[in-house]
């Protein structure tokens, strides 16, 4: 996880932002792991980032090991055009015509070999890092490719150390170039070249690209079908003219509730019981019109 954000993000971080970057980055490795956080101690060597720039010669018709001086005075002469310019021709996708600017196809092939490799590489684990290449990478390996091939540039191959203290000024060159490409009428199209070198590296490892999306389940209802739904609820609740309290459906009720059966089976009176006034105006009417007893 350390590689992908340097390699992706700050290839040349300064002491304290490496330090940071690598044990963030190793937290969440073993988050992933479900280890603790103090399962390991971070070392020098866990930290350091390898590139692969083996296939660089290959790609540029440079002979590695050069069996006479005319192999020497073409390795000589072909680095010498692909750096002519400030090294404005070695990047492009034509480096005849300068045709496809930062598209040659060994920039693809190493972050292939480097990070697709197989199935468990880290562009297949983590891919949400390699998903558009970011500009960074891209910069990092253009930085790596003119290193290399300035090691050619006697005509035989003088090995060279790759000092961050030197190359982060090319680096920085480059990047400020390729963020260019993020802004104007190129952008769509530069973000769909990193893209395809994703793609590609998953094709290259074996590895399938992960879903964004989760599975869709349910779907908001359009305007129509909403109104139905209303439609529906009002006539199982009716208007609620604003009332919080819940409501139940209408239910059909038995017998009165003002009436119980007796064991006798005739109903009982229970006005009395639930407290509500006995209704005696036509008893008063009948009384008024019976002769009293003592007539």
């Amino acid at each position: 996880m350390a590689q992908v954000e340097f390699a992706t993000s700050n290839p040349f971080p300064d002491p304290q932002e490496r330090a940071n970057i690598a044990q963030s980055a190793f937290r969440e490795a073993l988050a992933l792991s479900d280890l603790a956080d103090d399962f390991h101690t971070l070392t020098r060597k866990d930290m350091k980032l390898k590139a692969a720039v083996t296939l660089v010669p290959t790609a540029y018709g440079l002979c590695k090991a050069p069996r006479n001086e005319q192999h020497k005075q073409a390795n000589k002469a072909q680095v010498s055009k692909l750096l002519a310019n400030e090294g404005k021709l070695f990047h492009c996708e034509d480096p005849v015509t300068g045709r496809g600017r930062f598209q040659h196809q060994v920039i693809a092939e190493i972050i292939h070999e480097v990070f697709f490799s197989h199935p468990s590489s880290l562009g297949c684990i983590y891919q949400d890092h390699f998903k558009t290449i970011s500009n960074e990478l891209i910069a990092l390996v253009l930085t790596s490719v003119r290193h290399t091939l300035k090691m050619y540039e006697t005509g035989l191959k003088v090995t060279a150390p790759f000092r961050a203290v030197i190359e982060y000024k090319v680096y920085d060159q480059y990047l400020d170039a390729l963020s260019d490409y993020d802004s104007g009428s190129v952008k769509s199209l530069w973000r769909r070249y990193r893209r395809d070198i994703f793609k590609q590296g998953l094709a290259y490892s074996g590895c399938v690209e992960k879903a964004d999306n989760v599975e869709r389940v349910v779907d908001v209802l359009e305007p129509e079908a909403m109104e139905e739904e209303l439609q529906y609820m009002l006539s199982k609740y009716g208007d609620d003219s604003g009332d919080d309290e819940p409501r139940h459906p209408p239910r059909v009720e038995g017998p009165s509730s003002t009436s119980r059966s007796t064991p006798s089976g005739e109903p009982e009176d229970t006005s009395a019981a639930s407290g509500e006034p006995e209704d005696t105006s036509d008893a008063d009417e009948v009384e008024a019109g019976r002769p009293s007893r003592g007539h």
